[in-house]
């Protein structure tokens, strides 16, 4: 199939390469499975098809409208923003802290910026508080096919929270980039992530602070937009394991060979349609990667050996350092480490300032988390690389920077969460944080006094996704 683009237009045909991309991508794989299901999530995936949908381009059609595929587009970001809010089931005294600024407005824009081939890059914007995707100019062709930006505008909050605004914007603005982290390493395409770098954007750089750039070099672009017919073209046609290929068949192995024991088929780790994969082979899988064998076709596990650790440690300290309000730091992190090649399961501490890893206990990780944290009905730790839990000392904090303190702490553990999540997903896992849901069983097991275990970090094969809502 050729598909025709209105030659003097470069916004369209750009939107439509793009609509075209996410329309391909979003349907070979279930992404609210993948990302965690939630009621909010199901809606946004009702507007991605209908949209989709409504705007399909036929062969030797006419090109569509600019302002429908700036709908689509608006609709794929609000998919991505929306999942960022974040919201508890039961509302904490960790997010009740955090209110957002100017009653539940946002100060992350999300940038994305299309090489033209001619020398030129067009930016566009899309506003999560107005839901609206515009453009917003023009700059130099600085070599990348397609580059997806997270900016932090501060001053949309500067005078509601003064010095603390750049923290709650940084903070905001890693959770936004972890998210997408997530969801371009679910859609296994060759984006680069770079912290911080600086943005070719036409915007405010005094007020406005780049968070980080996912970056897909012009070649792999020109591969993800190109067309091929052995696609699937009908809205909600399954996609079977043949139309895999390349990168994505490996993605399916591993999909095949990471899927937890289960009594119910519709609790695999990706959830496919029941004419798309042999759930019989997918639980021989299971199985034999649980007794330590691996079926013909399955990619091993575990994803991560040692040296591969050490290096995460070493981007988990460097990127510590990016956020640290001061040489103290007084969040303190343990890991339960259950597959990692070359390193025996353990439950260590992992000292930020200076690096090193020292082993707490030896018992079965997995065993102790199910056991004090509270989540045994709805996680299987078996199949996670490592879990990071996060503890912060309050009373510490409050007396050294009075009552402002616990909110300073709420940021900074949060700000290094999301980098930690960005790390991680980097090295090539699957990184999710989610809340403890027995803070006072981990104190009990850790044995400390005026904690707050702020978060839990979850790096697995990327492709895990608990079957349970957070």
């Amino acid at each position: 199939m050729t598909f025709q683009y209105a030659a003097d237009d470069a916004e369209t045909g750009f939107l439509t390469r793009y609509a075209l991309t996410c329309g391909y991508l979003r349907g070979r794989f279930d992404i609210p499975k993948i990302l965690g299901p939630t009621d909010e999530l199901g809606k946004y995936e009702s507007d991605i098809w209908e949209a989709r949908d409504a705007i399909r381009i036929t062969e030797l059609g006419d090109p569509p409208k600019s302002s429908d595929l700036s709908a689509l587009l608006a609709k794929l970001f609000k998919f991505t923003v929306g999942y960022l809010r974040w919201e508890p089931r039961n509302p904490s005294r960790l997010h009740s802290a955090i209110p957002r600024p100017g009653g539940g407005a946002f100060c992350t824009r999300i940038y994305l910026s299309a090489s033209d081939g001619q020398g030129h890059c067009r930016h566009w914007c899309y506003d999560p508080n107005s839901e609206s995707l515009y453009v917003v100019g023009e700059t130099g062709d600085d070599g990348a096919g397609l580059v997806i930006s997270v900016v932090a505008d501060v001053s949309r909050i500067a005078n509601a929270y003064g010095d603390f605004a750049l923290t709650l914007a940084m903070l905001e603005g890693g959770h936004c980039s972890a998210q997408l982290a997530m969801l371009l390493g679910a859609l296994d395409e060759p984006f680069d992530w770079a912290e911080g770098t600086p943005l070719a954007l036409p915007i405010d750089h005094q007020m406005q602070i780049g968070i980080g750039q996912f970056r897909l070099e012009r070649d792999d672009a020109a591969e993800i937009l190109s067309d091929q017919p052995t696609r699937p073209t009908t809205v909600g046609t399954p996609i079977a394991p043949e139309y895999f290929t390349g990168r994505h068949a490996v993605m399916l192995r591993a999909a095949r060979s990471v899927a937890r024991p289960i009594k119910n088929a519709a609790k695999a780790a990706i959830i496919f349609k029941p004419s798309q994969i042999d759930l019989a082979q997918l639980e021989q899988a299971a199985l034999d990667r649980s007794s330590g064998l691996q079926g013909e076709g399955f990619v091993p596990r575990p994803v991560l050996d040692e040296a591969g650790f050490h290096v995460m440690l070493t981007n988990w300290r460097r990127m510590s350092e990016c956020v640290r309000t001061d040489r103290h730091l007084p969040i303190r992190m343990r890991i339960a480490l259950m597959q990692v090649e070359g390193v025996a399961p353990q439950l260590a501490e992992y000292d930020l300032p200076s690096g090193e890893l020292r082993q707490l206990s030896d018992q079965s990780p997995a065993m102790a988390l199910r056991r004090h944290v509270g989540l045994g009905a709805g996680y299987n730790f078996d199949l996670f690389t490592c879990v990071l839990i996060m503890t912060c000392p309050v009373n510490e904090r409050i007396l050294r920077d009075g009552p402002g303190g616990y909110r300073a702490l709420l940021a900074e553990a949060g700000a290094l969460g999301q980098t930690y999540c960005m790390a991680s997903t980097a090295a090539g896992l699957f990184a999710r944080p989610f809340r403890a849901y027995s803070e006072a069983a981990l104190e009990t097991y850790f044995g400390f006094e005026d904690q707050m275990v702020y978060m839990i970090l979850c790096g697995g094969n990327r492709i895990i996704n608990p079957a349970f809502p957070l």
